[in-house]
């Protein structure tokens, strides 16, 4: 990413084009990180397809911060957070005893979806720090994957 650029101001223009590369790839990223709604949330049925959709987002949007960090560690930091917070408001929002009785019959809840967010979630505990941002980012693909249901992997 970074270019030699040739002037009397070298290395202050190289920083500066990597700060608006940067700046343009954090931006892409921040388009696809965004707090999202509770997929059981009582109200609604939710398809097989739908489930899928959410936990492959979960693994693209994970992969999408592992590959900013090398670019921009606090950016993915800020962002990493965001995917958090959407883990954690599924976890409590899956762990209660009505989400539960109401979707117990679903085909992806209790044996595919509910089991990788928890696991996703909980693995990493406190708070994302540049030092853990990445294990966190690779846990929740590693557990989306792993629960992901065979004929849905690629």
């Amino acid at each position: 990413m970074l270019k030699q650029i040739r002037s009397p101001h070298g290395v202050s223009e190289s920083i500066s084009k990597v700060n608006k590369e940067a700046k343009e790839l954090v931006g892409g990223v921040i388009d696809m990180i965004r707090e999202k709604d509770v997929l059981f949330d009582g109200r609604n049925q939710v398809s097989n397809e739908e489930v899928i959709e959410r936990m492959k987002e979960y693994i693209s949007d994970s992969n999408e911060l592992k590959e900013l960090y090398e670019e921009d560690k606090r950016a993915t930091v800020e962002l990493a957070r965001i995917l958090r917070n959407n883990l954690r408001t599924e976890y409590k929002n899956n762990s209660l005893q009505r989400i539960g009785k109401l979707y117990n019959d679903h085909d992806l809840f209790s044996g595919y979806y509910k089991p990788a967010v928890i696991d996703a979630y909980v693995k990493t505990t406190g708070q994302l720090t540049q030092r853990n941002v990445y294990s966190f980012l690779y846990d929740v693909v590693s557990y989306m994957r792993y629960y992901l249901p065979k004929e849905y992997k690629n």
